[in-house]
């Protein structure tokens, strides 16, 4: 697996017009009072992304790709993500596409505040990675089913089978 491009580079992080850092973590009380939204988050780095670092795949085009600033361990950091979505099956299909290019890409909860802020605001990655823009199907799926019937069913139908055709409940015999 390859590693993961620098993406960071340059001048001191800028701050966005709000000025506001927020966590780059969903606290858990705000997290259970909103509706479920979820980001992939690619990389995280105490510099600025550089556009010109970020590889331009043609998935990009689909969701908002956007870096987020925000206060984590005490410490100003930038978040490069990928959203939004709202079940966890269709982000993680797509984290698990991401992942041959940034090893670290993972889905993570985000605010509806996050959403408003970033949702029309994007990076436009500028990176050849010489990919062609046509991308291997993402597909999703899920674990099968159990079946239908349960253990419970099949020993009553056993038992039924069992005392219908001979009276006296046992193992059917063949008298041949």
């Amino acid at each position: 697996m390859p590693a993961s491009p620098d993406l960071r580079s340059g001048p001191p992080p800028s701050i966005d017009s709000t000025q506001t850092l927020r966590a780059l973590v969903l606290p858990p009380e705000e997290a259970a009072a909103t509706e479920k939204l979820l980001v992939i988050q690619l990389a995280v780095s105490d510099a600025e992304f550089s556009p010109d670092a970020v590889p331009n795949l043609a998935i990009f085009e689909e969701f908002s790709l956007y870096s987020a600033v925000g206060y984590e361990g005490g410490k100003v950091m930038h978040a490069l993500r990928l959203g939004f979505f709202t079940a966890e099956g269709p982000a993680e299909a797509v984290a698990g596409y991401l992942r041959s290019f940034f090893e670290a890409a993972a889905v993570t909860r985000v605010s509806a505040a996050e959403r408003e802020r970033f949702g029309t605001r994007r990076i436009s990655a500028r990176k050849d990675t010489g990919e062609t823009g046509v991308h291997a199907a993402i597909e999703l799926s899920s674990a099968p089913t159990a079946p239908t019937t349960s253990l419970a069913d099949l020993t009553a139908r056993s038992r039924g089978s069992e005392t219908g055709n001979h009276g006296s409940p046992g193992p059917r015999r063949n008298n041949r």
